[in-house]
């Protein structure tokens, strides 16, 4: 069982695609970067930092938005923030939705 909550992805078989960060859009209305426990926000950057270090990139979940050729994050605003701040110029997405 922990290896299939590890690897889940991988056991769906959802299809992770790299795309550029220029097409990749937060989605303010879900509580993009806000915190109230700013040492909390500091604990989650570091952990996806120290993911980043070891080769670990968990793809963001997206709804892509055919008329502006962009992709909203509905999950992993802070890995799409750490990937901007580490001068990446593509990340892995799953496409969860298209509209």
């Amino acid at each position: 069982m922990k290896l299939l909550l590890e690897n889940w992805r991988e056991y769906l078989k959802e299809e992770v695609q790299r795309v550029p960060l220029d097409k990749i859009v937060p989605t303010e209305e879900l509580g993009y970067l806000k915190y109230d426990d700013p040492e909390e926000f500091e604990e989650v950057i570091a952990n996806i930092e120290n993911a980043f270090e070891v080769g670990r990139e968990d793809p963001l979940d997206v709804v892509y938005d055919k008329t502006m050729d962009k992709y909203e994050i509905v999950d992993g605003h802070h890995r799409y923030h750490v990937a901007q701040d580490w001068g990446m110029t593509d990340y892995p997405v799953v496409v969860v939705d298209t509209k």
